[in-house]
């Protein structure tokens, strides 16, 4: 088959390193893929990352040259030029900019294609309008919560879990020294990791809430906690860290390429988000075989409410989150057997697995 994969831009997100692994992965079968971003390169880290990762697999790769915050149109006509020249078999877009343009496209298409959408959160606050070009393509949802607290109507609708490459995240123990020492953060010291982008979602504020509360709880402990990436709220939570004063064991360490070498140096997951949609940061860490500390939403829960190591807290109870890290510090499980006792849980969260279902997909869609 002819694929094509459509994203908004080429930066870090569980939706863009879901979707390199889908290209590498049906690159490797034996099929012609081809990426498109709406966006203009940034020239960071991560786009770098994954451009290097595409062209390994031998994908092709394009950016269509949007502007942040503009609606796209010469974009979209690039891409529905394109579409006409390459005559694909199956377009797939992801997130609600690349679905709306690209329906519109195939209302327009001279060469017909087959429409597939991810739906990758149970909020994805698309404008009407968004959802209104959107509608018509064949759905498919991220998650079962995303099935149903994010409807799209559709021809067709269907749940494929996310996945990740999981052998990435197997860390090993000389990879748990180096990384603290690059870190500089002592060998007995207790590490407590939250990945993610800097915003309302991930309610970072929360956590902070609870590590105040849990430094005041153990003071004879050697804390560290972690949190990796970026976004519009990184100076403020910076500065209340500060204020709290939580300076002395709370890092910031902005968007990070090594995130499997960073949980392979960490003692305990923390996830306090509010909504997700398939959170690939949590599976990642459950993968590592680190203990998780889960704000007890639907989202987390259908994936980790039957995982050994596992304790779930509400995301605005911040004595109830402390508690849940405190169990899990003093329990101190061993990650070689949760990584031994998950396995088989987590099989279905592997990218090959989620590869080899959109492929059965693809296959149904264009011979029915």
């Amino acid at each position: 088959m002819r694929i094509a994969q459509i994203i908004q831009r080429l930066e870090c997100g569980g939706d863009v390193a879901m979707v390199v692994g889908l290209c590498s992965y049906f690159a490797d079968q034996g099929h012609k893929v081809d990426m498109f971003c709406l966006d203009r390169p940034t020239g960071s880290d991560h786009e770098h990352v994954w451009l290097s990762v595409l062209k390994k697999h031998g994908v092709s790769s394009q950016f269509l040259g949007r502007r942040a915050k503009w609606p796209g149109f010469v974009a979209g006509l690039r891409l529905w030029w394109l579409i006409q020249r390459r005559n694909y078999d199956v377009v797939h877009s992801h997130l609600s900019m690349p679905d709306a343009i690209l329906g519109i496209i195939r209302r327009f298409t001279i060469v017909p294609f087959k429409h597939v959408l991810t739906v990758h959160n149970t909020r994805e606050g698309r404008s009407w309008i968004r959802e209104v070009c959107a509608r018509g393509g064949n759905v498919v949802y991220c998650s079962e919560a995303a099935q149903r607290l994010s409807p799209l109507p559709g021809t067709s609708n269907t749940v494929i879990p996310n996945g990740i490459l999981q052998s990435s995240y197997l860390g090993h123990r000389s990879q748990r020294t180096e990384t603290r020492v690059q870190l500089r953060v002592p060998s007995d010291a207790i590490v407590i990791i939250a990945v993610g982008r800097m915003c309302a979602q991930k309610n970072f504020d929360s956590a902070l809430d609870a590590i105040a509360v849990l430094s005041r709880r153990v003071p004879s402990k050697n804390l560290c906690f972690l949190f990796c990436g970026d976004g519009q709220e990184k100076e403020r939570l910076e500065a209340r860290a500060k204020h709290a004063p939580l300076v002395s064991c709370v890092r910031f360490l902005g968007n990070r390429t090594d995130i499997s070498a960073l949980l392979a140096a960490s003692d305990v997951f923390l996830s306090t988000s509010l909504h997700e949609g398939m959170p690939l940061a949590v599976l990642e860490a459950l993968t590592a075989g680190l203990p998780c500390v889960l704000s007890s939403i639907e989202e987390h829960r259908e994936i980790a409410k039957t995982m050994p190591g596992c304790v779930f807290a509400s995301p605005n109870g911040p004595e109830q989150i402390a508690s849940a890290l405190e169990a899990m510090i003093i329990k101190r499980n061993s990650p070689s057997a949760l990584r031994r006792d998950r396995a088989p849980l987590l099989e279905e969260f592997s990218i090959d697995r989620c590869a080899r279902s959109y492929l059965s997909l693809y296959g149904s869609l264009c011979h029915p």
